[in-house]
């Protein structure tokens, strides 16, 4: 059946099936019936591109239109709501190859995470938005889709370039107050500190799609309270040394020989510490430890990841981390030492202030079973006066 064509399968279901009952005088209430589908969802399908969730509905609608797993894979794939192209050559990254073998062997996303005992949120996040997932994760989907182990890193590798090459930024929308309007000042500062967006919203408490709003389109906020949250953040920070000025101030500040070269890694590539660890395949706050505080780790698996990422030879990085660890340098952190608390498998060890939130965590693993509104109101009134605030401008942005 030559209906999908190279070098992109780019025909959708609902289009495949109006071509099938066209050239089959078919209606659609008789191809449901064919198909043991309800009416009502073949409709859905055909006008909305709906695609059912029911495995047997997908099934007999694949054997129906006699599409091989691969095609009928392709016109999933891009009948879904973010449209995922897969190409008939050439390399797949992970979120091509992962769609492609879930669709080929007759998996949704609910069956397979269902399976695989893979949470669904986290599936949803590797096929709808192209997240890369731990590795443990990465491997239980490759073996659960008995996926190719040198093809799967080559995916990996291929997500994790494309993340790098291609990662889109925010436009900021053209201002005619020229270098001093707050667009183009907005612009200016996220480019010299090294923030995203959101990250400049949470800083300053500025609804996120306020601000978004603001910097794509030029237009001043409907809000008078963003607009006088917004001008309080580009006059504090005009005022205020950048984290890279701040940073510049510190550099002759003395560093490990191990941290010196994570450092010039991350300038050398031009990396955010988000996406050094996703390339370190570290946790965020690991990685920040690694590169700001110059704490060494203790787990092997961590130094296996640093020595691949600088592309060092074992004696070469033996020798980096004897130097790190000098005299001059920071000891390597004990199991039990103070120095290097989290690990990304272990559990974290209350100290401090902090130890108050965690427990007020474990107390609402405890309360699970309460009625869910009478828990939302317990925690509410457990939130401090500036996670309350945050909570209320995030539901005002959803309104």
């Amino acid at each position: 059946m030559a209906i999908l064509r190279p070098p992109y399968d780019m025909a959708k279901l609902n289009d495949l099936i109006q071509r099938y009952l066209a050239d089959n005088g078919l209606t659609a209430r008789a191809f449901a019936e064919r198909v043991d589908m309800s009416y009502p969802t073949l409709l859905s399908l055909i006008n909305k591109g709906h695609v059912p969730r029911k495995v047997e509905h997908r099934e007999a609608i694949r054997a129906a239109l006699g599409l091989d797993p691969a095609a009928w894979a392709g016109a999933l794939a891009s009948s879904s709501r973010d449209g995922v192209q897969l190409p008939s050559e050439g390399p797949l990254n992970l979120q091509q190859m992962i769609v492609k073998a879930l669709y080929a062997n007759g998996f949704s996303e609910q069956t397979f995470a269902r399976s695989s005992g893979i949470p669904y949120p986290t599936l949803l996040g590797v096929t709808r938005k192209g997240a890369l997932p731990r590795t443990d994760t990465i491997e239980r989907m490759a073996e659960g889709l008995n996926l190719d182990p040198d093809e799967l890193n080559r995916a990996v590798e291929r997500s994790r370039q494309l993340r790098r090459e291609d990662a889109p930024e925010v436009t900021m929308a053209a201002d005619s107050g020229g270098e001093s309007s707050p667009v183009q000042r907005l612009s200016a500062l996220l480019k010299r500190r090294g923030l995203s967006l959101a990250a400049f919203a949470r800083e300053h408490e500025i609804p996120y799609l306020a601000l978004m709003r603001v910097v794509t389109t030029g237009s001043h906020p409907h809000r008078d309270e963003v607009l006088e949250q917004l001008a309080k953040a580009l006059a504090m920070t005009d005022t205020q040394p950048s984290d890279s000025d701040t940073e510049r101030a510190g550099a002759d500040a003395p560093v490990t020989p191990l941290q010196a070269a994570l450092r010039k890694l991350i300038d050398d590539r031009h990396l955010t510490m988000k996406a050094f660890a996703e390339l370190a395949d570290l946790s965020v706050l690991t990685a920040t430890r690694l590169v700001k505080q110059g704490t060494l780790p203790s787990r092997a698996a961590t130094h296996q990841k640093l020595r691949t990422l600088l592309n060092l030879s074992e004696s070469a990085y033996t020798d980096l981390l004897a130097r790190s660890a000098g005299p001059a340098g920071t000891p390597v952190a004990s199991e039990e030492g103070d120095d290097f608390q989290h690990r990304e498998t272990d559990e974290i060890v209350p100290q401090g202030d902090n130890a108050s939130a965690l427990y007020r965590r474990s107390d609402l693993a405890r309360d699970a079973g309460k009625d869910p509104k009478a828990q939302v109101v317990d925690i509410i009134g457990r939130l401090n006066p500036r996670q309350l605030q945050a909570l209320h401008q995030f539901l005002v942005t959803m309104l």
